[in-house]
């Protein structure tokens, strides 16, 4: 189970946040994480740092609250 506090966000929650579709949310975390690795920093795939994240969108707590309340419900 994965919680409000995580470090990583998973595609789902791009997609629930973002409201797009599976393959746009791949596409993003790609993208940031070239960045990242063009910084110096280790990647995982089709995981993307919640800072780096809300930093790219704008995001305040609240909605990522939102997404994880949507994905751990049954």
């Amino acid at each position: 189970m994965r919680s409000t506090t995580a470090k990583f966000l998973f595609v789902e929650d791009v997609m629930q946040i973002l409201g797009i579709s599976q393959s746009k949310a791949y596409q993003i975390m790609r993208k940031i994480n070239r960045e990242l690795e063009a910084e110096g920093y280790e990647t995982i795939a089709g995981r993307v740092p919640r800072r780096r994240f809300c930093e790219k969108f704008y995001c305040g707590d609240e909605l990522l609250e939102i997404a994880a309340a949507a994905r751990l419900l049954p």
